[in-house]
């Protein structure tokens, strides 16, 4: 019984077969050589043949990672865009800002805790009344509409338009003092 093994020797690249009877090597041969080159022969030239397949395969191999290399760098530049073909306003879009807490000030009005980051704004919302603050801070940083307002504090809806109109002004008046001075 002959069994066949197929193995590769020098650098793991060229191919040989090995007949096998008995765990005993009965014979050994390339299976392929290069062109018109007698194994038994002439050594010199069965090195050279071995050489020119070698270098063969080594261009071969570049070639292809090569060509790997090209189709990644191609599938790169299609999603990729380079920072400097980005305009002004483009570069603005791509920064963020870290927010800590600690930079906030938080008015809490039925259980919603809402960050202010303006500490006038902050100051001229704690100038109002209870309710008024309710109404501003649902109205304006959660965007309730009048009518959820008035659900959420069992008021009618003529009343916070008038508490919101009424807050408004006063925000107003505090904003014009700020700014003249007083």
């Amino acid at each position: 019984m002959c069994i066949f093994f197929i193995y590769f020797y020098f650098f793991d690249i060229f191919p040989s077969a090995i007949c096998v009877s008995n765990e005993q090597r009965v014979t050994s041969f390339p299976l392929q050589i290069g062109k018109g080159v007698n194994p038994m022969g002439n050594a010199n030239n069965y090195e050279q043949a071995i050489e020119r397949q070698f270098d063969a395969f080594c261009k071969k191999v570049l070639q292809n990672e090569a060509r790997n290399i090209y189709a990644r760098n191609k599938r790169q530049n299609e999603k990729l865009v380079s920072l400097e073909s980005l305009t002004l306003e483009e570069l603005s879009q791509l920064c963020t800002y870290d927010t800590y807490e600690s930079e906030y000030i938080f008015l809490v009005t039925h259980d919603y805790k809402i960050p202010i980051e303006d500490i006038l704004i902050a100051q001229a919302i704690e100038s109002l009344s209870s309710k008024q603050q309710d109404i501003i801070l649902l109205s304006f940083f959660l965007s309730m509409k009048e009518v959820d307002i008035a659900t959420l504090m069992n008021l009618a809806q003529s009343t916070v338009h008038y508490h919101k109109d009424k807050a408004l002004c006063e925000l107003r008046k505090f904003m014009e003092d700020y700014e003249n001075g007083n």
